[in-house]
């Protein structure tokens, strides 16, 4: 029968080995994610695709072995919203670094649950700081974990079985590079080598070259450490309860001097609401400058940044004030709440000033990045205020799961979508109805395979028969078509008589749903794209207003 230290050493051993081989994973994610970026030029498509979702799971694997129960609603929805992020290199080519970052802080908050001391949703805000804190501090605390898993140990003596797979990583370390520019030269050397790789990556034509695997090395030797630190940290992570009394220990400042902050404020916002009066009632004209002429496009453009700002500013008084100030037992002073709840009032003001501002502002100049940036941001904010009003009448209310869901969900689904998609349907129907009597062709055209399809509709015809201005859209629409084709690397054009299809994908590893449907563009379109090619003395139009 099989003593308990031989039952103990069997499960270190086989600890030892499960890290062993998520370091080597990680190891090939961070070469492949720097590798496939250089080579497309960050035009990264189903491979991001691949790539991140083959480590997400891994990871996911890897982390299960730790049986945490707690935190499993924002576990399960961090992970669908993750593999939605990661979906959309697939579906869209807009917006590549942001959707990396994205996948980095989805990553941070899936990873952060499995942590012995990541705090359950009763805790509030300290959900918040506490997932913040595990995801900065993992980032180093476990650098050397990264290295000692390249050698397991059993409890004891080492066994041959022990001493044999410390050898074999040993080998594939050093093996590795060795193979990597062993590769690269026979590519290089030999046409029928090279050939037969590529054939062996389904046709992708990733070349190998020092200018990409040099880089790749690099980055990934640099990158590599903190992602296996970040991922030991949780799974070596231990309830240390230091924490327990935290809450306590922050509250320390004296309701009087939170009153005050709060008082001050509000005289200010008092005076503000007063002088908006001047907008609605000729009695107040008199308020306004000299010589003022209110214009929607004046009164739309000026202010909803300031007061998007206002109502952060005002937010993070209001979450002072419930953090730090002094508490009789766990009640929140009377007069603290009633100043929150009047400060929340003028901060949902504020909100909804700048939401109506950009409202304006689109319905006059159509849609951009930055406004809808803004309005998803101002939006959130909404709901801050609203959790913010529940938790000083309710504050059993799990606010802090809420809020991390929710905005999980959106900024997860509105990268799904593509921003850039949302911007071009929007703004080519509010034209083509005469919502909006003006399109910026430009801006169109710069929100990439997104928007040909939209650059299709405005260029087969003009809105309006006879008018000048539309037919100088058609025109302009129809020279960013041709250019949209002949700039773009992801297609090129095809001259065998035999291939009826003469525009094509330049690299499978570059596709993605958008530039399927760019293609499709072109290729009902060639004759048009052809001629306007073709006639050196049209000039592009190029219109702002």
């Amino acid at each position: 029968m099989e003593n308990n230290s031989d039952i103990i050493s069997s499960k270190i051993l086989k600890t030892k080995v499960s890290d062993f081989w998520f370091t080597v994973s990680t190891i090939i994610f961070c070469f492949a994610t720097f590798y496939i970026a250089f080579q497309t030029v960050f035009e990264v498509g189903i491979w991001g695709t691949i790539t991140l979702s083959a480590y997400i799971i891994i990871a996911k694997i890897f982390f299960d072995t730790k049986k945490i129960k707690k935190n499993m609603l924002i576990r399960n929805i961090s992970f669908v919203c993750l593999l939605l992020s990661v979906l959309s290199f697939s579906l869209n080519s807009a917006f590549i670094f942001y959707k990396y970052v994205i996948c980095i802080v989805l990553f941070m908050i899936f990873a952060s649950t499995y942590s012995e001391n990541s705090p359950d949703s009763t805790n509030g805000y300290m959900q918040i700081f506490k997932t913040i804190q595990i995801s900065i501090s993992g980032l180093f605390s476990n650098l050397k974990d990264a290295f000692k898993s390249f050698i397991p140990k059993e409890n004891g003596n080492k066994s041959n079985k022990t001493k044999k797979l410390k050898e074999v990583a040993i080998g594939i370390a050093v093996a590795l590079p060795l193979c990597v520019i062993a590769i690269v030269l026979l590519v290089l050397s030999d046409d029928a080598f090279s050939s037969l790789l590529n054939k062996l990556l389904l046709n992708v034509e990733l070349s190998f070259n020092f200018a990409s695997v040099v880089p790749s090395l690099l980055m990934s030797a640099i990158l590599f450490p903190f992602v296996a630190s970040f991922s030991f940290s949780i799974k070596n992570s231990k309830n240390k309860n230091k924490d327990k009394n935290l809450k306590n220990k922050m509250q320390k400042v004296a309701p009087t001097v939170v009153k005050t902050i709060m008082v001050l404020l509000l005289a200010i916002y008092f005076v503000y609401l007063f002088s908006q009066l001047a907008y609605f009632f000729s009695a107040f004209k008199n308020i306004l400058p000299e010589n003022y002429r209110f214009t929607y496009s004046e009164y739309a453009r000026k202010g909803f940044f300031e007061t998007t700002v206002l109502a952060i500013l005002n937010i993070s008084v209001m979450a002072f004030s419930l953090i730090f100030t002094t508490r009789n037992g766990k009640k929140v002073d009377k007069t603290v709440k009633i100043l929150s709840c009047i400060m929340c009032g003028f901060t949902a003001l504020f909100v909804v000033t700048s939401i109506s501002k950009i409202a304006m502002y689109v319905n006059r100049y159509g849609l951009t990045e930055r406004r809808f940036a803004a309005a998803v941001f101002d939006l959130m904010l909404i709901l801050c205020i609203v959790l913010f009003v529940v938790h000083l009448f309710a504050p059993k209310v799990p606010y802090a799961k809420i809020l991390i869901v929710s905005c999980m969900l959106v900024v997860s689904l509105i990268f799904f979508i593509s921003p850039a998609k949302i911007i071009a349907i929007y703004n080519t129907e509010q034209y083509l109805n005469d919502n909006i009597k003006t399109i910026d062709i430009d801006h169109l055209d710069s929100l990439g395979a997104d928007a040909v399809v939209q650059l299709e509709k405005l260029a087969l015809k003009p809105k309006k028969p006879n008018d000048l201005i539309s037919y100088q859209y058609q025109a302009d629409a129809r020279r960013k078509l041709a250019n949209a084709f002949y700039g773009k690397e992801y297609v090129y054009y095809s001259n065998d008589e035999n291939d009826g299809e003469k525009f094509k994908y330049d690299s499978h590893g570059t596709f993605n749903l958008s530039k399927y449907k760019a293609v499709k563009v072109f290729q009902r379109n060639e004759e048009m794209i052809e001629e306007i090619s073709a006639d050196p003395n049209e000039t592009e139009v190029s219109l702002y207003y």
